[in-house]
């Protein structure tokens, strides 16, 4: 992940895109697009990425930012299954 701007910047970016996200992830929640499946998937989901967004914030290390990155492109993938699974069920 490319620090341009220095580390603080790239942090709040970061913090930045993962407010975002959880605000578009839970969207369908409050227009009962999906139901108790994609809650409870969707709100472990973003659980576990707030987490590494704030180790990420707090401790700055190559280790933490690597995982965060890492569960970045997983959780997309999840929260799309979690899409699918919801609506076949």
């Amino acid at each position: 992940m490319p620090a341009r701007y220095g580390k603080k910047a790239t942090h709040r970016q970061i913090v930045l895109f993962t407010v975002l996200l959880v605000t578009v992830s839970l969207l369908p929640l409050i227009t009962t697009m999906f139901g108790a499946i994609y809650m409870i998937g969707s709100v472990g989901l973003v659980c576990i990425f707030l987490w590494l967004v704030i180790r990420l914030w707090l401790y700055s290390s190559a280790d933490v930012l690597r995982m965060t990155c890492k569960y970045s492109t997983a959780y997309h993938a999840l929260i799309f299954l979690t899409m699918m699974v919801d609506s076949l069920l």
